[in-house]
Formats: structure tokens, C-alpha cells, sequence
């Protein structure tokens, strides 16, 4: 479901949230969380749109315990009866 800015306009103003953002957020939720909302795409601006995926750092798996998701592993055991 998609919300449209005028929707989120009114949210905020009716004081259903504090902020929200506009476009892909990889990079705009960071800038929240340092408190730099002047950003474009937080709050109402049109942000600059992300047009390389690898510009995005590789995501940090290393506090998962891999070995707890049986799907990620590459071989499957099979049982026959």
C-alpha cells in the first residue's frame, strides 16, 4: 500500500508522527538517527534518487548466528521412505 505526501502531511499535522521519510530510506534513516533532518526526503522534500545499489555499503551480518537460519545453508538433506 502506498501512502500519498499529502497523507503523511496530514499525519504529521494531526500529531500522528514526529517525521517521516520520502524515497529510499537506506541512507536517509542514518541522517535521522544523527538529527540532520535539513535532509531532502525527510519530512516532505523530493530526495535524490539512489540510481547504484553498490554504492551501498555491504550489510554487517556478523552478530547473526548464521547457523539458526537452516535456509541460508547450501546443502539441504533429503529423506527418503
Amino acid at each position: 500500500m502506498r501512502i500519498s505526501i499529502k497523507d503523511l502531511q496530514k499525519m504529521k499535522k494531526a500529531g500522528l508522527c514526529n517525521l517521516y521519510i520520502v524515497g529510499e530510506g537506506e541512507k536517509l534513516v542514518v541522517d535521522v538517527l544523527n538529527n540532520n533532518l535539513d535532509t531532502p526526503g525527510i519530512k516532505n522534500e523530493i530526495p535524490a534518487q539512489l540510481n547504484n545499489i553498490d554504492d551501498l555499503p555491504i550489510p554487517d551480518y556478523s552478530f547473526y548466528d548464521l547457523n539458526k537460519y537452516d535456509y541460508l545453508s547450501k546443502q539441504k538433506e533429503v529423506f527418503f521412505s
